[in-house]
Order: structure tokens, then sequence, then C-alpha cells
């Protein structure tokens, strides 16, 4: 084992940048745990120091990591979505530090049994009993409570078969698997392993103060050594004064003292060395570490000294290849009322590159409460570059000088994880002459890249530029145009476009400007540039829509099959502006409906939002001469009408105040991941009488077998205390679920952990439905939107009323319209005595509007039928 322990103590480490801003945040915490109580320093790798480390990453195992230091270089430590959680991460650092599994431990078997049967298969090796020479325990007793041990149930074959068990001590044996933190044994063993100094501990707050314990001038000689370790995030630093100081004085402090060092460990650069009477101020550190020894070698009656340390946040920052910095208290949540500025420098000829890895801050639409803001420093005069706020990682950036000015704020309330960065000496490589880029160099992070102007693309090379156009799409809205639209088309161009629909659909086509050389006629031959427009029909051959040219623009197109195919042509000669045009997919039933509603003044109508979103934050609905902007569920409406700010999750929804009578419901800030410790309910209603049904489109939570940490419920009635339809977490999506009567509830959490896409689901209302008779009056309604609009044709519906034993039912109209008819052959209303309308005696048929003068029914038995079918 002693070959696999870590040098010092120090653990370099990397983190997969693809991670989220959460499983790096939450990498972090576990290690600063491990720091938290022991004497190890978890540190970002340095490339040219550091040629072990730990890569946290993902791998097919799940959760694993190797047992110890392997001495290869980077070794995997893997934690996917599924296992990302605090207690777990803590439990494979514990491996890569050096332990093994606790209950494989060679005397396991007087403190607990193992049932072999029960384990999952490959994964028995996870129990097997380990050899006397490979597993130390240090002389430390079985800890059923530590980090290390597995639970009752883990890789179970069912979940609830024992894999593993405490073997009776007692009345009640002790609990095992848990995953709060690490046990006190495991602390203990830890010191021992890594021989850590007797006294000292770790500091990772704002303030303290510290002193060594005294010492019994009768006790027998033995020198004393004590070990203090201050970390603060990257970006802040240390300030200590050392009071009350009365240490042996010796030659140049050889024999007692305290030592200051800038970093974490023996070796980092030496900020003092005192001993002897006085009091020392202002001790700074330039990084965000800081290591306090004391050691006392000589009996005497010497106090030693009192330490009091203050963290601060700002300052200059130099960065000679690669840094860190993070908002206060990273990876843990920021601290309110904070204001921290930075001056980033690097060497002459280089530029600062800034690369968030974590974004976490309130968001708002002018970032006026917590934000970061950059401005670049040129010639001694700041120029504003950005202010970011919200949950969006932000683009990189690079400086225009070598040196850049950085300021983080926080208001008095909503705080939120925060954010790191990386921070590169970043040289230029488009300065060069030789980047060889026909038209534009980008440089980036590292190296740069070629780009080419609006209109044009990229050739294989890499470097040189050709015109662009064509394509295959299948988004259900999109915008195709003409080459270098709305500049001038290239001459000698040919460009195909296929739009390709579902089975079922149809591609509705609308060109929404044309200016393409040829005249406005009608009987125009368009023989040099032409925009053409063909359906794709089933048996292989084209069906041409027409062929277009000057400025006139044609009708609304319909293709007639799931494809359309633009075709877009220009000669030598003249050019022109081009085309723009919209299209959308619709539904092959859809499409009469959308003619019936004259609804093509939606597709006629220019979309003011195809440019830049229409300055809208997160959605835009247009609209006919204009458009409105919305926001993702979890969001509400800036009063500027264009941004989204975070509002609350409780949302009560009438279905049928207006037209029409669905609609859907989205997890927060779908279809982006929601965000962590959300709670959300939401409150459907329709009119007495009719049903709710929900349809899922998408589905991803978190997954769990008894949707423990992220989940949707769904309730059958007006709150989460009515009988339960189901509770749903994983990617299976759930079937259709339908309410007994007119109110649904739905409740929406999600934890600090796995963010997923979350759910889109459609609720819309059902008429008829099994209805329960009381001593009140209760209402039934004909049709979802009555008092609206009149009913809807080709509907059927049945509505079964039930009273209680001994009771009769009572049916009073209070309104009655339906169209007229002899015998009431077409539209109508018929009224069963029981529950099956086959067997049951019909108590009449109804239509017109005379039935008023009938104020009652009393019915024999105490359940009827209503049947509406309308034609």
């Amino acid at each position: 084992m002693k070959g696999r322990l870590w040098d010092n103590g120090i653990i370099p480490y990397e983190i997969d940048e693809g991670w989220s801003a959460y499983r790096k945040a939450l990498a972090r915490q576990a290690m600063r745990h491990w720091e938290n109580h022991t004497c190890l320093k978890f540190i970002e790798r340095n490339k040219t120091e550091n040629v072990d480390f730990i890569f946290f990453t993902e791998k097919p195992c799940g959760c694993c990591s190797f047992v110890g230091k392997r001495g290869i270089g980077a070794q995997a430590l893997s934690i996917s979505e599924n296992c990302a959680k605090f207690g777990i991460v803590v439990h494979e650092i514990g491996h890569a530090i050096g332990y093994y599994h606790e209950h494989t431990r060679p005397d396991r078997d007087n403190y607990v049994q193992v049932f072999t049967q029960n384990i999952m298969k490959g994964q028995q090796a996870n129990f097997h009993k380990l050899p006397t020479g490979r597993v130390i325990s240090l002389g430390q007793k079985y800890d059923y409570n530590s980090i290390m041990h597995y639970a009752r149930n883990t890789y179970s074959i069912n979940g609830f078969l024992n894999t593993i068990q405490p073997i009776p001590l007692g009345i009640k044996p002790p609990g095992i698997g848990q995953r709060v933190g690490l046990s006190a044994g495991d602390i203990e063993q830890t010191l021992i392993l890594y021989n850590c100094p007797k006294c000292g501990s770790t500091f990772q707050t704002i303030s303290g103060s510290f002193f060594p314990p005294k010492m019994n001038v009768n006790a027998p000689r033995k020198s004393l050594a004590c070990e203090w370790r201050i970390t603060a995030t990257p970006g802040e630093k240390i300030i200590l004064n050392i009071t009350s100081m009365e240490i042996f004085k010796s030659p140049n402090c050889s024999r007692d003292f305290v030592e200051v060092r800038d970093g974490h460990w023996k070796k980092s650069k030496l900020l003092g060395k005192f001993c002897g009477r006085g009091d020392i101020f202002n001790i700074r550190s330039d990084t965000n570490r800081m290591l306090i020894v004391y050691q006392a070698a000589t009996i005497n009656t010497h106090t030693g000294f009192l330490g009091n340390f203050e963290v601060f946040c700002g300052g200059t920052l130099h960065v000679t290849s690669i840094g860190y910095l993070a908002s206060p208290n990273y990876p843990d949540d920021y601290r309110p009322n904070k204001e921290c500025i930075w001056k980033i420098t690097v060497p002459d000829q280089y530029q600062v590159a800034l690369k968030f890895l974590s974004f976490d801050l309130e968001h708002h639409a002018e970032c006026s409460y917590d934000f970061v803001s950059i401005h670049g420093v040129l010639d001694k005069n700041a120029s504003h570059v950005a202010t970011l706020c919200g949950q969006t990682v932000p683009e990189n950036i690079v400086s225009s000088s070598n040196q850049i000015i950085i300021k983080f704020v926080s208001d008095r309330s909503k705080e939120r994880g925060g954010f790191f960065a990386k921070i590169f000496a970043k040289y230029n490589e488009c300065d060069r002459k030789d980047h060889g880029c026909e038209q534009t160099c980008i440089n980036t992070l590292g190296s740069y890249m070629c780009a080419c102007r609006q209109g044009l693309e990229l050739q294989s090379d890499k470097r040189s530029c050709a015109d662009a156009c064509g394509g295959t799409f299948k988004a259900p809205i999109g915008i195709v145009t003409s080459p270098a639209f709305p500049e001038l088309y290239p001459g000698s161009k040919q460009c195909t476009w296929i739009i390709e629909a579902p089975l079922q659909h149809i591609v509705v086509f609308n060109i929404t400007y044309l200016d393409v050389e040829g005249n406005d006629y009608d009987d125009q031959l368009c023989e040099y540039d032409q925009v053409n427009v063909s359906s794709l029909l089933s048996n292989g051959k084209y069906k041409q829509h027409g062929s277009f040219c000057g400025t006139k623009r044609p009708s609304i197109i319909f293709s007639e099959s799931n494809v359309l195919e633009i075709s877009f042509g220009s000669d030598d000669s003249v050019q022109h502006t081009g085309f723009a045009a919209v299209y959308y997919i619709v539904k092959l039933a859809d499409t009469l409906v959308i003619m019936q509603r004259k609804s093509l003044t939606l597709l006629v109508d220019p979309n003011e939002c195809s440019i830049r979103n229409g300055g809208c934050e997160h959605d835009y609905v247009n609209t006919l001469g204009s458009f409105q902007c919305i926001c993702r569920t979890g969001f509400t409406l800036h009063e500027n009408k264009k941004d989204c700010i975070q509002g609350d999750c409780v949302h009560d929804i009438f279905t049928v105040s207006v037209p029409p009578m669905y609609g859907i419901i989205n997890s927060p800030n779908y279809p982006k991941y929601y965000p962590a410790s959300k709670d959300c309910a939401w409150h459907i209603r329709t009119l007495p009488g009719h049903r709710i049904r929900l349809i899922f489109m998408n589905f991803n939570l978190e997954s769990h077998p008894e949707c423990y940490f992220d989940n949707l419920q769904i309730f059958d009635g007006d709150s989460s205390k009515s009988h339960q339809k189901g509770r749903y977490c994983g990617r299976r999506v759930p079937l259709s679920i339908d309410s007994t009567e007119n109110h649904l509830y739905m409740t929406f959490k999600s934890d600090n952990n796995v963010q997923k896409k979350g759910f889109s689901v459609t609720y819309y209302t059902l008429c008829g439905g099994a209805l329960r008779a009381s001593k009140g009056k209760r209402q039934i309604y004909s049709h979802p939107l009555y008092g609206n609009a009149s009913y809807s044709s080709m509907k059927s519906c049945d509505w079964f009323v039930i009273g209680n034993d001994g009771f009769n039912i009572k049916l009073f109209f209070k309104e009655f319209d339906v169209e007229l008819a002899d015998d009431c052959s077409f539209d109508y209303l018929e009224v069963f005595d029981g529950l099956d309308s086959h067997d049951s005696r019909s108590l009449g048929r109804f239509c017109g509007n005379q039935v008023f003068s009938i104020k009652s029914y009393r019915f024999e038995a105490n359940a009827i039928v209503f049947r509406h079918p309308l034609n």
C-alpha cells in the first residue's frame, strides 16, 4: 500500500470539461470535504509539474476508481450522471486515496454476513474478502459507519433482498452504507495513513484563529509539530496576523519557530519564519492557500502564539501560463453583499484568455443584481467587454491586450453556485502573416481557425472559401434564403434544398421576399435566374408548383407529399438580392382546419422574429403584424416584454376560458436542463362534467427505482392530498392519464444533483365521465366551451352519474339549446335510468330549447346515464 500513497498527501486532479457545472462543483465539494478533515491537499494539475493525477470523467463502469495512486499518469475516477451524489463522490475519492471497501477486510466475517446468491451478476468481485497482506487497517476497528462500506441492498438482484448485513451485536444492529460524509473512523485512519501532524487543522472559512496546545513542563521531553492549512477559493488571498508570540529564540529560528508559506506544501514560497517575542502583522499570500507550520523542540514555559486570518477577494493576479479564478466560497454558493475586483496580467505580447468552466449567477434581464463584468485594458484605458449573469456558460473571452479587469458583485439575496474560470496566457496566432486564411482569421484558445463571409463556406482545406447553399431540413419550421441574402447572390450558382416532413404531414411554403432577375408578368419564363418549387410524389416523380422570378411573390404553396424541393439557379450576368421564404410542417389532417379558420394570414405575415429571435430572450409567438415574446416554464416576462426573469413555479390552469381547449406544460427551462432544487405544481381545471387527459410527448428525469431524487407526481383531484395516479422518473414516457372528474394536480421536484431535459406534456379536455351525486347540487355542462362558443360537430359524450344506496337522483335543466329536428334524430340528449344504456330504460331523448318546462326528473335507480351524441 505504501507505494500507492500520494506523495506528501498532495493529489493533483483534472475535471472533464464536458461535465455540467453541477458535477464539477460536486467533485470539488467532495475533495474539500476530505481536505477539511485530514491533511490531504487536492490541487489543480500543473502539466509541467504533475505527471500523476486523478482525472474526473465518466467511464462505462459508471462510478468507479482505482485504489490508490497508479503512478502511470492520468487515472480515471468515473462519476456517471446516475450516481453523481455527494456521498458517492466522497466514496470514490476514498478509493483513489488508497482505501478498499470496508466490508472486504480480512476480518469482515466477524462483523458482517454476505449473501452471494442475492448479488447482481458481474458485481460479486465487490464483495470478495481480500487477503491480509493486501488490506492494512492500521489497527483500526471495523467501521460499520465508514463511507467505504456498502449498504444492505447494494447490488441486490431485485433491490429488496440483502446482499450484506451486520452480524447482530445487540438488540438493534448497526446501520451500514451511509453516504453522508466521512466517519470518525475514516478520518482517524487517514490521519494515520498519511502521517498527518498530531495537532493543527484545515480552515475553509473567511476568517478564523488558532494557537498551538500548551506544553506540559512536567511531561517527558518530546517535540511538538503542528500544521494549519488555510484554503480559499481561486482569486481570493489570505492575510495573517501573528500576535502574542512567545517562542524560544534560537539563531535563525532553527529550533522552535512558526513558519508561513504561500501555498499548500513545504516547498511553497516562504513568507516568513519567526521566533522570540512580538507581533507580526499583515502577512499576505499571493495565492489562495497558506500553510502555517509550528515546531517546538525545546521544553520551556513559552506559550507559543495566536494566529488570526482573514480571506479577501480581488487584487492583481499574475498568470504566466494557466491560472484559475472563482467566485467567493466556490464550489458552494457565493456569499451575499460581495464585491471583488481582479486585475489579470499576463506577459507582454500575450493576451488574457478567459474560459468559464462553471457559471451560475442570479438571473436578471439587465444583470442588475449579481453579475460578472469584464473590462479590457489598453493604454491604461478600460473598455467594457461584457456583463454576465444567469446560468448559461458564457463564450470564451480573449482580451485585446495583456491585461483584463474582472468584477464580481452579489447583492443581499438569492445566492447561487457562482463561477469557476480558467485563465490562459494566449498568443494571437492571427497576428502572424502566414496563418493562411483566405478571408477571416479567428483567434481561439490555444489555436486559431479560418472563417468565411456570409453566403460562403469553408472548404476542405480549412483555409479557402466558396459560395454556400442548399441542404436538407426536417425541423417543423424554418427559413430558406438565397446565397448571401440580403446581399446580392453570386453568379453561376445552383442550389437545392429538400424539406422533409414526417408521413401524414405536408409542407406549407411561403416566399416572403422575392427579387430575382426576371419580370413580373404572369407568363414569365424565368429564363435567366429562377426559384423552382416541386413536390416529390410517392411514385418518385416531381410535380412542379412553379418557377418564380422578378419581384411579385407567389401564393402560398402546399406540398402534395411530405417532401418539397426548392432549387435556385443564377446565370453569370445580372445578380439581385434573391429570396427569403419560411416553411411550416403541418399534419395532413390539420390542413383543412387551417384553411377554414383563415389562419393563412400567419403564413403570409413576415416573421419579425426570424432575425436574432426578435430580441426575445427565450421564445416568441409570431402574430399578424407583430410578435410576442414568451418565456419558458419557471420564468416570467420582464416589464420590457423581451427578457425573462425567474419566477415561482405554481400554476393554476383553467383549460376552457377561451379556445383552444388544450395546452402544453413543460418542466422549468424545457427543452434545456431543468434547474436544481425546484418545486413546481400545476392545478388543471375544466368545467364540471368534463375530464382532463394528459399525453406525454417527451420525458427525461433523473432515474431512481423509487423516483426518490427527481420526480413528477400526478394526483386525481385538486391537490397533492388527492389519490395519486402515478410517480414518474427516468426516460420511459408515461402512458396517457385521464382524470376521474374535472380536476388534475401535478407536482414536479428536482434535488440539487443531476439535472435532465425534463418533460413536455399536452393536456386537453374530455367530455363525459363518471360523476358522484351528493346531497348538494352539482353542475354538468354540455361542452367545454359552454358560454363562449357553440358545441362542435361529430361529438359523442356519456356521463355516468352514481348516487349513494337508498337515494335517488334529481336532474334540473337550467339551460337547454340543442338543434331541433323531428324525433331528435340529429343532435340530442338522451337519459337512461341505470348505468347500462343498452339494458336500462330510456327516460327520454331531448332536443330544441323547450326542455325548461320540465323542472326535474326523479329516478328510481341510484345511477343514470346521459348520452349526448352531436352530429
